[in-house]
């Protein structure tokens, strides 16, 4: 059974009125336990929801989000990577740094240069969903 401090749990009377919120919210307090009870154990723990946020958070940056678009489209080295961005090496190694940390770009040295890729696919499907997203908006 869930508990609930100061929600009411049973639907308003037609006879009592509200004061409107906003067009985007509820109007009324009140919580349907039926609905809450199934999604509850499915829901993201909060250590979960941190890590997957510290992930997200990685496409929130431009630079990092160029970073990945470029290396969904190649392979690249270092030096490449950071002539596209126009950051300098140093900038750019950090940004990998923090990616490869994450778990979504690897790299493999061959001689001088170091190579960088994507680490995995749904990388790669995120932000190509997140452009063709985009590029619905600008046609609409």
């Amino acid at each position: 059974m869930l508990i609930y401090a100061n929600v009411k749990t049973r639907r308003p009377r037609a006879s009592q009125e509200t004061t409107p919120l906003s067009a985007d919210a509820c109007q009324v307090d009140f919580v349907d336990e039926a609905k809450v009870e199934a999604v509850q154990p499915r829901l993201l723990s909060a250590d979960t929801a941190q890590q997957a946020a510290e992930l997200l958070g990685a496409f929130a940056d431009p630079t990092r989000l160029r970073l990945l678009h470029a290396l969904s489209l190649s392979e690249l080295c270092v030096c490449d990577l950071a002539h596209l961005v126009g950051r300098s090496m140093a900038t750019t190694s950090r940004q990998l740094q923090q990616l490869r940390h994450l778990g979504l770009v690897k790299y493999r040295a061959d001689g001088k240069l170091v190579y960088y890729s994507l680490a995995s696919t749904w990388a790669k499907g995120l932000i190509h969903d997140a452009i063709r997203q985009l590029e619905g908006r600008e046609a609409a």
